[in-house]
């Protein structure tokens, strides 16, 4: 069995990246028994050795971060995938709630394949459809794709990397995990304020002259910019205190053939 996990930007690969990044015994039975990383250290593979009931096998896992949603990073993926020859790939990181209901920090899993949704109950995500936008969604849009699509979340890079890999031809089955960082009532205020996210590592740049003016023009946006990146930081702090055990169970649901 070959996974491959994806997370747009390395603030959602960090907690992935430590505990998966060298050589270890992970629990009774299973070990990293091998690390090996890719150019860049933009991601790498460890092999997983399980062992134990007189039988022993190793599988592989591909960590990767992409990049955001645009075409190097659909690239990114597709390499990745037809490099390794892997079976499933998880799309992995922080979305928008587009479900009234949805909180800050709830995970939100979409998946045809029950080893990946039986993996997601160990972070409570609820199950449902994932919708992909070409940029942070605002919350008129947010509404539109709940009343018309049913989405629960939405996120920028799905819909992009799901048709990539199949007009590379890979057949690989598509999973997707989400923590919620913005609410379904939230707009987005970076753009306005001169605040753009770089496409390779997610790293947030400013520009003043526009912040300044963005501000004097809707004094409101400086408010709300305050309360996006609490929001943001809040999030990231249960992603991170959870992340690594959506992946954990996952492991542990493939090492048991019954499943």
């Amino acid at each position: 069995m070959k996974t491959l996990a994806v997370f747009p930007t390395k603030y959602e690969a960090a907690k992935i990246f430590a505990a998966f990044g060298k050589k270890k015994v992970l629990a009774d039975g299973v070990e990293i028994a091998a690390v090996d990383w890719l150019g860049g250290k933009n991601g790498f593979e460890a092999k997983l050795s399980f062992g134990g009931g007189g039988e022993s096998r190793v599988d592989s896992f591909v960590f990767l971060i992409s990049g955001m949603a645009c075409e190097a990073a659909a690239k990114a993926v597709v390499g990745a995938a037809r490099d390794f020859c892997v079976d499933s790939i998880i799309l992995a990181g922080f979305g928008g709630a587009c479900d009234p209901s949805l909180r800050l920090g709830d995970f939100v899993c979409d998946s045809a394949d029950l080893r990946v949704l039986r993996a997601a109950e160990s972070v409570s995500a609820r199950d449902g459809l994932i919708a992909s936008a070409g940029a942070p969604a605002g919350k008129m849009q947010k509404a539109a794709l709940f009343k018309d699509k049913g989405a629960l979340a939405v996120d920028m890079e799905a819909d992009m990397f799901r048709a990539s890999l199949r007009s590379a031809g890979v057949s690989a089955s598509f999973s997707h995990l989400r923590c919620i960082s913005d609410l379904a009532d939230a707009d987005v205020p970076l753009e306005n304020l001169g605040i753009s996210a770089n496409a390779s590592t997610g790293a947030l740049s400013f520009n003043l002259p526009k912040f300044f003016c963005g501000i004097l023009r809707r004094p409101s946006l400086a408010a709300s910019l305050v309360k996006f990146v609490a929001c943001a930081w809040k999030a990231q702090k249960i992603y991170n205190s959870k992340i690594a055990d959506f992946f954990f169970a996952y492991i542990d649901i493939l090492r048991k053939p019954q499943i």
